[in-house]
């Protein structure tokens, strides 16, 4: 096919791929030069391949390609069924707030000021507010750390290992005043 008939049915297909976009997407306004810089050299290539066609041909070629925003739906349906069948499943589910190394990032941040005798709950609030979650989040990411890892319930630490007797003190006296 000669070069002046491709680009005068290729510029009818791409007026026609973007008056799809338009409905499909709602009315919002196609990229027009990046529809066409995709398109362009794929509707070239494969119309340079085929023959000069006759008048009639021509004709229908130019319908066809006015009406490929129609068409452009059902042509592309059994497509687009084929690719939504290789594709995995929606897992479904609210997204997680944090990646797995950010959990255990902040359950490790939580640990410390645990083990430097901050309360559980100050701890999860001061966590919670460093990280953008709730204290209801991290206490919730806090215990399934706990859970993995076998962390103690109390983390003060023991005076073998630099704990005083002051925070142990401390944290009695704190226990009585709730």
């Amino acid at each position: 096919m000669k070069r002046e008939t491709a680009n005068e049915i290729i510029e009818l297909q791409i007026g026609s791929v973007l008056r799809s976009f338009v409905r499909i997407m709602g009315g919002e306004e196609p990229p027009v030069e990046e529809v066409t810089r995709l398109l362009k050299p794929v509707f070239v290539k494969a119309l340079l391949k085929i023959p000069e066609p006759t008048h009639e041909e021509l004709e229908q070629m130019r319908n066809t390609a006015k009406r490929m925003d129609e068409l452009l739906p059902t042509m592309l349906a059994p497509a687009m069924r084929t690719v939504l069948k290789k594709l995995p499943p929606d897992k479904g589910g609210r997204p997680k707030v944090f990646t797995p190394d950010k959990a255990k990032a902040a359950c490790l941040e939580m640990a410390t000021l645990l083990f430097q005798g901050v309360e559980k709950v100050d701890a999860c609030k001061r966590v919670a507010q460093r990280h953008g979650v709730s204290v209801w989040t991290m206490d919730r990411y806090w215990r399934d750390y706990q859970q993995a890892n076998k962390v103690r319930q109390n983390l003060l630490p023991s005076p073998a290992i630099g704990g005083t007797q002051e925070q142990k003190e401390a944290k009695r006296t704190r226990k009585t005043n709730r």
